[in-house]
């Protein structure tokens, strides 16, 4: 059981990881497009 455990939390932060990334990717696209529009 506690080896279920581990495993899943592991899974968890590495999706959370992958969300985050996917959130920082997608906020410098935005920051690139309000750029270009204020120029």
């Amino acid at each position: 059981a506690q080896m279920l455990m581990k495993s899943r939390l592991a899974g968890a932060t590495k999706g959370h990881g992958l969300l985050k990334k996917k959130a920082d990717a997608l906020q410098m696209r935005f920051r690139m497009i309000l750029g270009k529009i204020i120029e």
